[in-house]
């Protein structure tokens, strides 16, 4: 027998614990299953994550380091079960025993460090997503974390390997492996020092890190809106929390109390001991299930291997019912190339991330039965993007859905690489609704609701419209990341028979309007009936014999038979629901039955042929030549690059923009059934903007920099935006010319001559404009419709032939309407268009705005050839007076004047503050300093969208002055003003920095000072939102910003990028950027940092 002896007698207990056989088996019998599941479950995760997880991002780094600690626990666990088994009697030398006691511990230990850098890896990536955001996408950085806690460990651990630690019993005849210390085996003070401080080390200080991380991270995830998602991450970490507590701060306690009593006061806690070092074993058991399976791509990688997704040709006959879309999907690709049945089985088989933003049941089981049956596997993110917009806007219904699916898709484009730190690859959004005489139908929030949908839908013909959204990404190898967007709709008519009152209640009352639809599915067993946000696979062992209910989808599951599941939804445009009961209020139906389902999946496995297949070199090269074209005609078009691999199976793919989706008052460019397809790019932290965000419509408003409180009086134009335009694909792939490259002796296009035309003409517009709004000619029709000329020539005092002709003028630009009464000249109302915007009294009037571009930007322009020739503003030639400064020189030492030109900047912060409001999450800003916030409009705005924000406006002594003539009717205790200059004068403390529509209009050295003061009083951490229009990266647009410097003196406008390396040269990285083409700003937000290097501002 090898080892220490002792003639020190043990304690009764400890030698009860050596001599009982049952509790050695028991122990023994537990690290077998241990190393059982171990060994499968961590050897499965191994070969997963190394073999098939691409890329090897740094949460995965940590987690194969993770499964490596297990397996080396799972390996050395067997000797540990032999000695067990043999009466704690240990025979393979005391060098084999130090060599097992430190894996054994270096297990634990790597264990707790490794599961520490993953908790602070999620608590950055949730709590603190700006900290360190750069760092954190570095392999290299958890290469060498993995490194370092190895080498931590294993040189605290290492005088294990330098000791004996086995000890002879004389009593019982055996030699015990590390389960009796010796008593000098602590033999000086520092010897206990280093003892304690590697207790401090490996378990206290991680363990204390580990806990503040998830218990943050719970926190923030509780805080935040409420979705399944969330509830499910908060599930998953309050679970790593619970198994990492239970597994190790009870041996780890225990241990250190051990030792103590045992070396000190001969008092032992062996059995409690022994027994929480078998808590400790479960963790490596655990970790694949709490870190690993529970992830849905892994789960999905899992299935792939073991062919748990595939069908059988016999099981796929017997399974066509009537609303199954994987015949379909089958039929269309065979129609098409072989290449894009290549790309969706790539996509199936997980080459590429496709994302669907819509959580809607109907959409998901449509998307769930291609999935199941032809392998096209997607990931569902849930939208944030709030369904708000004003549907009034819109000329026709397809546009607001197009609308709604483009920024649903954007949405979550932007947010994945931020929040969930991956780029997909194909991002889908899609938006239905109802229309019927003109209105749009959504989804009934009651009875009555429904009574009154229905019954509008009654005995007619009604058209259901889906607007989808395809956003392609794409990551350079500098991890900046570029979006393509294509968008189409399709329309199909439905007609409903004449329903009597009781037919319409009795439906009604079925539930399914409101609440729930009975849907067949046929799905085989094991196979997934739902996909939803918390990625939880619902499957029929799951389902037999108990009711399971999706908080997610709000779908119940009810185990009906083998093969059928009876599905609840809530998600019925126009309250009907086609593929359930509703099915039998329905005529006809003349188009996609799968678009009244939900989604039109023929047009979108023929958009993606398009897309990857019908490309030619010849597109490439034409469209080379106009880079920034816009197509006006029917649809689709080619995205200019698709994802990386992608590319490769489509090299002679189109390079170029083509037209833009549908905006608020654009003409429709569609025909019925057929699809508008746009492109865009939309950057977001580290994006680079490869193309511009056309403006749609015949004409745009130009803001000039008379929109900045701190200007010089200033002047803009209405003019219309660029709108030159490309070759692209016609709906049967036919090449359509439009890019104007047709030979000279071909003659002048009539597009070509309107669109000239257009250009001379503008001006004679906005001046109709102008005087229709200086004459209060729409406040008067909204008080008294339905005048005459000669009445309204009587009450503007004009003439009655000048009259008639201005307001004939404004029935033929849309701002008024005509009617012809019998036996009576016409008579004139407002517009929608004019009752919204050019009322004085309108919520969001622009009729101040109007009124100052008449006073002051019409002049300025009429000298527009000596600006251009003297590169000057022109203030003095147009007024006789210089203006270096608003409110600070003679010419607005009128108090009329100022009050006009405030009710300017009051009108267009109105209209534009709302969007900007509310183009990020601010949250986590409790105060802010609106810089140059003029009369405020802007910073009520953001209160309203933020409860817990507080904001002040910083302006000039004679700004605030005025401010009480444009307070709201409910004024907002959260807003303050202070009196200053911002150039002089110290600026308030806050968390959060607005500079709206300010440093376009200042010369460099002042821009610098600005921010530089800013700068100096922001901590890190603050934030700083700038909103101004940003130019694209080419300076090929938007016109309204070009147009709008044409009038500017010092200042210049800038592209996105210009503004971020001008905020990063003060210490401000950019988080997030908007364009939004639907308003006059664009937005960037911006967070101070403590250090930039001088190669960053670069």
């Amino acid at each position: 027998m090898t080892g220490n002896s002792s003639s020190t007698k043990l304690d009764n207990a400890t030698l009860s614990l050596f001599e009982s056989v049952s509790t050695s088996v028991i122990v023994s019998v537990i690290y077998m299953i241990v190393t059982a599941i171990n060994l499968v479950g961590n050897g499965l995760s191994m070969w997963l994550l190394v073999f098939r997880t691409w890329p090897k991002s740094p949460s995965i780094i940590f987690m194969i380091n993770l499964t490596l600690t297990d397996l080396a626990l799972g390996a050395a666990l067997p000797f540990q079960i032999a000695y067990q088994l043999q009466g704690y009697n240990w025979n393979l030398g005391p060098n084999m025993c130090s060599v097992l006691t430190l894996v054994f511990y270096t297990n634990m230990y790597c264990s707790i460090l490794t599961m520490m850098a993953i908790g602070i890896d999620r608590y950055l990536g949730i709590v603190r997503p700006m900290l360190f955001r750069q760092t954190r996408k570095r392999k290299s950085i958890a290469v060498f974390s993995c490194f370092l806690m190895w080498g931590i460990v294993l040189s605290v651990l290492w005088p294990l390997m330098t000791t004996d630690l086995t000890f002879d019993i004389p009593e019982l005849g055996i030699t015990t492996c590390f389960d009796v210390l010796k008593k000098d085996m602590l033999p000086s003070m520092f010897a206990w020092a280093a003892f304690l401080f590697s207790v401090f080390l490996l378990f206290l200080l991680p363990f204390c890190v580990t806990i503040f991380c998830y218990v943050s991270v719970i926190h923030k995830l509780s805080t935040d809106s409420k979705t399944a998602q969330k509830e499910r991450a908060i599930r998953l970490a309050a679970t790593v929390l619970l198994v990492f507590i239970l597994c190790f701060a009870p041996n780890n306690i225990l241990l250190l109390a051990h030792t103590i009593l045992r070396i000190f006061y001969k008092k032992s806690l062996y059995m409690a001991y022994k027994l929480t070092l078998c808590f400790s074993c479960l963790n490596s058991c655990l970790d694949p299930f709490i870190y690993y399976f529970a992830s849905k791509e892994f789960r999905q990688k899992l299935r792939e291997i073991m062919n748990m997704h595939s069908l059988s040709s016999m099981d796929s006959m017997k399974m066509e019912p009537l609303f199954s879309v994987s015949h379909t999907l089958q039929r269309i690709l065979m129609s098409y190339s072989v290449d894009t049945a290549r790309l969706v089985d790539e996509i199936s088989h997980g080459a590429y991330s496709l994302v669907f933003t819509s959580a809607t049941c109907r959409r998901l089981s449509t998307f769930d039965s291609a999935e199941a049956k032809k392998g096209l596997r997607f990931e569902v993110v849930p939208s944030w993007f709030k369904e708000t917009l004003e549907k009034g806007l819109f000329k026709a219904p397809h546009e607001y859905a197009v609308e709604t699916a483009r920024q649903k898709a954007l949405e979550v484009a932007r947010r994945m690489p931020f929040k969930h730190l991956k780029t997909p690859d194909i991002v889908i959004g899609a938006d239905t609704i109802v229309s019927v005489d003109g209105l749009i139908l959504e989804k009934p929030v009651d009875k009555h609701d429904a009574y009154r949908m229905l019954s509008s839908l009654s005995g007619k013909e009604h058209s259901v419209v889906t607007g989808v959204a395809i956003v392609l990404c794409h990551e350079n190898e500098n991890e900046e990341v570029a979006y393509q967007l294509i968008d189409f709709y399709e329309e199909t008519k439905v007609k409903f028979a004449d329903l009597s009152e009781d037919m319409l209640w009795e439906y009604i009352n079925s539930g399914e309007p409101m609440d729930c639809v009975s849907e067949k599915l046929n799905l085989d067993s094991g196979q997934r009936v739902c996909f939803h946000t918390c990625s939880e696979f619902r499957t029929f062992p799951e389902l037999f014999s108990r009711r399971a209910v999706c908080d997610v989808c709000k779908l119940i599951f009810i185990f009906i038979s083998e093969k059928c599941v009876s599905v609840c939804a809530r998600d019925k445009a126009g309250g009907y629901g086609i593929q359930a009961l509703g099915g039998m209020l329905v005529e006809y139906v003349h188009g996609d039955f799968l678009n009244v389902v939900g989604f039109p999946l023929n047009h979108f496995c023929k958009q993606l042929d398009l897309i990857y297949n019908r490309c030619t070199s010849s597109l490439e090269q034409e469209s080379a030549s106009d880079p920034l074209g816009h197509s006006v005609t029917q649809p689709p078009s080619i995205v200019a690059q698709p994802p990386p691999n992608l590319s490769a199976q489509c090299s002679s793919s189109a390079k170029h923009n083509s037209s833009p989706s549908p905006r608020p008052n654009s003409p429709s460019a569609n025909q019925t059934h057929h699809g508008h397809d746009g492109h865009s790019f939309s950057p977001v932290h580290k994006v680079k903007r490869k193309g511009s965000e056309s403006e749609v419509g015949d004409s745009s408003g130009t803001l000039v920099n008379s929109l900045s409180k701190h200007t010089d009086d200033s002047g803009a134009a209405l003019r219309d935006s660029e709108n030159t335009t490309l070759p692209l694909i016609a709906s049967r792939g036919q090449v359509t010319q439009l890019s104007g490259m047709e030979h000279e002796d071909s003659g002048p296009k009539k597009e070509e001559l309107q669109r000239i035309t257009d250009l001379m003409d503008g001006f004679k517009a906005s001046k109709a404009l102008f005087t229709a709004s200086k004459l209060c000619v729409f406040d008067l029709l909204h008080s008294r419709p339905g005048l005459d000329a000669a009445q309204m020539a009587q009450e503007i005092k004009a003439s009655a032939k000048g009259t008639e002709r201005l307001l004939e003028a404004c029935v033929s630009l849309g701002l008024l309407k005509s009617e012809e009464r019998t036996c009576q000249k016409p008579v004139y109302e407002n517009t929608d268009l004019a009752k919204r915007f050019l009322r004085s009294d309108a919520p969001y009037s622009l009729h101040g705005y109007i009124q100052h571009c008449d006073n002051t930007v019409w002049p300025l322009f009429s000298h527009l050839e000596s600006a251009v020739r003297e590169g000057t503003h022109q203030h003095e030639r147009a007024f006789g007076k210089k203006s270096n400064d608003v409110f600070q020189d003679n010419y607005y030492k009128s108090q009329e004047i100022k009050l006009r030109f405030l009710n300017a900047m009051h009108s267009i912060a109105r209209v534009t503050g709302k969007d900007v409001a509310t183009a990020f999450d601010l949250s986590t800003y409790k105060t802010a300093c609106d810089v140059g916030g003029c009369t405020g409009a802007m910073a009520y705005e953001f209160t309203k969208a933020h409860p817990g924000l507080s904001v002040t406006v910083f302006d000039l002594p004679a700004v605030v002055e005025m401010n009480q003539h444009f307070h709201p009717l409910h004024e907002d205790n959260r807003v303050s003003f202070v009196a200053g200059d911002f150039f002089k004068d110290e600026l308030p403390k806050a968390d959060l920095y607005i500079l709206a529509r300010i440093l376009h209009d200042w010369p460099d050295e002042k821009v610098h000072m600005l921010l530089s003061k800013i700068a100096q009083t922001c901590t890190p951490g603050c934030g700083l939102l700038l909103s101004e229009i940003f130019l694209d990266e080419d300076r090929g647009g938007p016109s309204r910003g070009l147009l709008q410097a044409l009038s500017m003196g010092q200042g210049k406008q800038r592209s996105a990028a210009d503004y971020s390396r001008l905020l990063k040269s003060h210490g401000f990285i950019t988080a997030h950027v908007r364009h939004m083409s639907d308003n006059f700003l664009d937005a960037m937000l911006c967070v101070k940092v403590t250090h930039i290097t001088l190669d960053d501002t670069k």
